[in-house]
């Protein structure tokens, strides 16, 4: 259901911060492509249907962040929000490092 809503971007990479070193924030298009991925594998199950992940890409205008997210019938959508506002449905999906 991701993961640190109501939060302001830097909030959360605080919070990524004090999870340690082996978290960070999953790009966007590792999302993107885990959701269309899933849709096609799945019969058409939609993951984040009423959220977006908050991403890691500024989109240059005012330091906007990518978001990505809200997959139903219409699609995928793509858009950006300031970094210093809250919402609750902008939350995180975590990505997990590993050491092989």
């Amino acid at each position: 259901n991701g993961k640190l809503g109501n939060e302001t971007w830097m909030d959360q990479e605080e919070l990524i911060t004090d999870l340690g070193p082996m978290y960070e924030r999953a790009h966007e298009f590792v999302v993107a492509e885990t959701i269309l991925s899933n849709f096609n594998i799945y019969n058409g199950e939609c993951l984040l249907e009423d959220w977006y992940h908050w991403g890691k890409e500024e989109t240059g205008a005012h330091d906007d962040r990518v978001l990505i997210g809200r997959f139903d019938f219409n699609g995928l959508e793509v858009s950006y929000w300031s970094p210093g506002d809250l919402s609750s449905p902008l939350r995180v999906v975590l990505f997990r490092k590993f050491d092989f």
